[in-house]
């Protein structure tokens, strides 16, 4: 079982809320092998095993973190099906994101190819399940344009372009079947 720890800024920056994940990483978590983290915008959240919460909640004390602190239910089916293997990913990239601030001097090239790195792979693997979908033929450039349909239906997701129904009319075409707001595309008028 997991604990989740909701972290709301309300006291400190988002560097200084990155500085305290750095400080509860660097002085516990690293011997936690189930933790992850994910920056969601208006808040952290934090995911460890049960044995490490009361220790994580003596440390967000000491630093006074306002946060709210639950047992974990994964919310989305897909991962909650492969939970066994997004799990080991989640925490792996939480790792990598700490090493790499631990270690080396941070550039906009350096997380570029460390995001590279990440997501190429996999496209590049997924490129064979094309053959088991009903359309099975591959597509030259199948893994440029999954990665260019994703980053616009994260920026829609994100609201990078809310209120701007024009934005909105050229991101459906890239959007597939995706849902969006709890609606399939088709719907969207």
């Amino acid at each position: 079982m997991r604990v989740e720890f909701r972290l709301e800024y309300e006291t400190k920056t988002l560097k200084e809320m990155f500085g305290v994940l750095i400080d509860i990483y660097n002085k516990l978590l690293k011997k936690d092998t189930k933790w992850h983290f994910f920056y969601e915008g208006d808040y952290i959240l934090l995911r460890c095993g049960i044995s490490y919460a009361k220790r994580v909640c003596v440390l967000l004390n000491k630093q006074k973190v306002k946060y709210n602190q639950k047992e974990w239910e994964e919310p989305f089916q897909l991962t909650r099906d492969f939970q066994y293997v997004f799990g080991p990913i989640f925490h792996s990239l939480s790792v990598l994101v700490m090493e790499i601030y631990n270690r080396i001097p941070i550039t906009d090239e350096l997380i570029d190819k460390s995001v590279d790195r990440i997501i190429h792979p996999y496209l590049n693997m997924a490129t064979l399940l094309q053959y088991f979908k009903k359309d099975s033929r591959i597509r030259k450039n199948w893994e440029a344009e999954t990665m260019a349909r994703l980053a616009v239906f994260r920026a829609f997701n994100n609201g990078m372009y809310e209120g701007e129904f024009s934005m909105r009319e050229r991101m459906l075409p890239y959007l597939n079947q995706e849902v969006i707001d709890g609606q399939n595309r088709k719907e969207i008028k």
